[in-house]
């Protein structure tokens, strides 16, 4: 942009023109184009109406014609990708919230591609300006019929008209539930800025759609509703209080009869006055704003206005309270803690596999003394689902035998979760055989399992001082274990895919045994 954001502002409100916030860029839109308007009337709005600095206005665009925005601004700007402009600006929002977010989107891209982002933005209430473009066409890939276009509608994609039923912007707006809605026209500056300046005021989602004309592949789409000839009897402008009257003299109004609006001819029934809508932009229930988004053309008039502007708190404004709220109970956190908890896990290089295919591979454990093992391709071939080869024998053995059987008759080493680091490993000294803890509540509940490798990575180097820093410290949490009535298939498999060296038996939450790879490799290597 060629004008500098860094020209130094007084303190309290700014003073600004039209002119500073006129970018140096040529525009680059169709002459004609109902863009311009919409650009001219937004440059003038934060000249009169911003509380803030222009350097804490922000435009994020998606793709299309109106998308082109942030270059004819002077501001800061961000011209994203296609429908994903709402999710940048939230995240934008979130991590500046002192900064003003305003996103220019047209019907093709907000409802469209974009549908998605711009439905979770609005219900989500982050303190965004949303304006979406309606020109009922997408102009910038050469006049396809959009979401917006009407049934019927003649397009380049739709040579013998448009079967689609069209998309009502408004109605997206009231189902998600946001909390300012509203719509202008391009060729009525002052309404359109009019309605600026109370989605500038508007704290939370302020979405605004805007009907302009694409002169160039859907030209007057929208002139029987707003054209100079008609606006008075086919367009009602809205007013918060007052009640919704229309037409050149004024002697029309709406109503409600039954579930639907209705009009009502003031000059031939005088009475029927009393009982005119009055509207109430302010109402929480979205129900009166959804009835006047069903006012259509022709056989209504269209509102304009602001439809709905109620107070609730915005979704940038809760994760702030929340984000504070936790630094407070919790502390300022660690980002080394983040990375080493005991829900990640660090891969190995090396690759190793306690079981490898091949007829001259063997489960062989050199510390036990067992002779007469099964080849490692057989037992391979059960925990893959092929039993059928493998073995009877061997088959039944692991389908049959539960893990009661198998786990060694004395007991494992459980401790509480406040023992000593160095009291785990003094009692794992003194039974060698044992390659792990376990950790239980005052219930005897299991809550974790610490083993040898859990000391090596976790404790040598990095805790000076064991005696001082209890087990729960380094123990992995929540960690997976088998019932005592499981098949040692289940232990096999629960080893296999998880490569777990050691898995704790629970009889009803109770700890009653460890299976290790050692112990197991063993017992299913003997041929009996």
């Amino acid at each position: 942009m060629s004008t500098s954001l860094e020209t130094a502002v007084p303190s309290g409100k700014p003073h600004y023109t039209r002119e500073d916030f006129v970018s140096g860029q040529d525009v680059r839109w169709c002459p004609g184009c109902g863009d311009y308007a919409i650009l001219s009337v937004m440059q003038k709005s934060l000249a009169d109406h911003t509380t803030t600095n222009r350097e804490n206005h922000v435009f994020i665009s998606g793709i299309g014609c109106s998308s082109r925005f942030p270059y004819y601004m002077n501001t800061y700007g961000f011209h994203t990708i296609h429908g994903r402009a709402p999710s940048i600006a939230t995240g934008l929002k979130c991590s500046r919230p002192d900064l003003t977010v305003w996103v220019v989107t047209g019907d093709g891209d907000g409802l469209s591609i974009g549908g998605n982002h711009l439905i979770h933005c609005l219900r989500r209430n982050v303190d965004l300006k949303i304006l979406l473009v309606n020109n009922e066409i997408y102009g910038l890939t050469k006049g396809q019929y959009s979401p917006t276009s009407k049934v019927g509608k003649v397009t380049k994609s739709t040579p013998f008209g448009s079967i689609d039923y069209p998309i009502n912007p408004l109605c997206v707006a009231i189902a998600a539930e946001a909390t300012f809605i509203a719509r202008t026209v391009d060729s009525d500056p002052r309404h359109m800025g009019m309605v600026f300046a109370e989605a500038m005021k508007h704290k939370g989602v302020s979405f605004i759609e805007i009907f302009q004309n694409c002169v160039i592949f859907n030209k007057d789409t929208h002139l029987p509703i707003v054209g100079r000839e008609n606006r008075e009897d086919r367009a009602i402008y809205l007013e918060h209080g007052k009640p919704l009257i229309f037409g050149k003299n004024k002697d029309k109004g709406i109503k409600i009869n039954g579930l639907k609006t209705e009009i009502v001819d003031l000059a031939a029934h005088p009475e029927e006055a009393k009982n005119l809508l009055i509207h109430n932009a302010q109402e929480e229930s979205p129900n009166y704003a959804y009835l006047l988004t069903q006012m259509e053309y022709p056989e209504m008039p269209v509102p304009f206005g602001v439809l709905r502007s109620i107070e609730k708190p915005s979704y940038n404004e809760m994760l702030v309270g929340q984000m504070k709220a936790a630094v407070e109970k919790n502390g300022a956190g660690s980002l080394k803690n983040l990375l080493y908890n005991d829900e990640v896990w660090k891969v190995d290089g090396e690759k190793k596999q306690v079981i490898s295919a091949g007829s001259d591979k063997k489960f062989i454990d050199t510390t036990s003394g067992a002779k007469n093992y099964w080849h490692a391709e057989e037992i391979s071939n059960l925990v893959q689902g092929q039993p059928k080869n493998a073995p009877g024998k061997l088959e039944k053995k692991i389908l049959t035998e539960k893990v009661s059987k198998f786990i060694c008759k004395t007991s494992p080493i459980i401790v509480s979760p406040n023992t000593s680091i160095k009291e785990v490993i003094e009692r794992m000294q003194a039974m060698p055989t044992k390659g792990c803890v376990l950790i239980c509540d005052e219930k005897n509940h299991l809550i974790g399992i610490a083993s040898i490798r859990d000391i090596l990575l976790k404790v040598a180097g990095v805790i000076k001082d064991t005696s001082k820093v209890p087990v729960s410290q380094i123990m992995t949490a929540k960690p997976e274990f088998l019932d005592k009535d499981a098949p040692l298939s289940f232990a096999l498999q629960k080893m296999w895919i998880g490569k777990f060296r050691h898995v704790p038996v629970v009889d009803n939450g109770i700890p009653v045994g460890v299976v290790s790879t050692r112990d197991l490799v063993e017992y299913l290597g003997e041929k009996k």
